[in-house]
């Protein structure tokens, strides 16, 4: 059984949220889910920036250094969108992070508070037709990533919703299960004990391509 710590997005911790941390828990793992909104949600993507906004800039990286406090060593961090920052700033500044799974967001270099570690995998997952995540620098920040020698790894999925994981279309519960499959397999490497990396040769045995455009 192998620790995650769920970042929501900028609408809180929805049933889209709630649903997927349910199924990395069915799998056996422990799923802990820090709430920036004290049980609020939001309706659309508007109105919960106007309420992260509200918020301290540092409010989101100080709960999820507090949630990453009681997870020990070698955990998975999923962030979702507004979540990406502070999973991202977590992986550089704890170094019990073992993974880190980015969705909807990247964010570039220059306002991490250093270097990617070289320990840590980065998995960004974006919906292909995603504006935000093509046009608002998330893309151009993960190709530098990857450019850098990091271990970071790029898939565009079809679709064009930014929270996929919200949406009931056919491209986005596509998405959604490569999402969960993804962090599942990146689970199971802690859970087997298996060297960073290890996760490759799964990818390459079930035909997992990572891309970038």
């Amino acid at each position: 059984m192998a620790n995650l710590l769920l970042l929501h997005h900028v609408l809180g911790v929805t049933p889209g949220v709630r649903q997927l941390a349910a199924s990395w828990e069915d799998a056996g793992h422990t799923v802990l889910v820090p709430d920036l909104y004290d049980g609020r949600t939001y309706p659309d993507i508007e109105s919960g920036m106007a309420a992260s906004a509200a918020l301290d800039h540092k409010a989101f990286d100080d709960l999820a250094d507090d949630a990453a406090a009681g997870l020990g060593s070698g955990f998975v961090v999923c962030g979702i969108s507004l979540g990406v920052m502070p999973a991202m700033n977590l992986a550089i500044s704890n170094d019990a992070v073992a993974a880190v799974v980015a969705v909807g967001s990247c964010i570039p270099s220059e306002y991490l508070p250093g270097p990617w570690p070289a320990s840590v995998p980065l998995r960004v997952l974006a919906s292909s037709g995603d504006e935000m995540f093509n046009n608002e620098g998330d893309l151009d920040a993960a190709k530098d990533l990857v450019d850098s020698g990091a271990d970071v790894k790029v898939k565009l999925l079809p679709g064009e919703e930014h929270l996929f994981m919200e949406a009931d279309d056919a491209d986005s519960e596509a998405a959604t299960r490569h999402l969960y499959e993804t962090v599942l397999r990146l689970l199971s490497r802690i859970d087997e004990d298996l060297p960073t990396g290890a996760d490759e040769e799964e990818d390459r045995a079930e035909g997992v391509v990572w891309d970038l455009p």
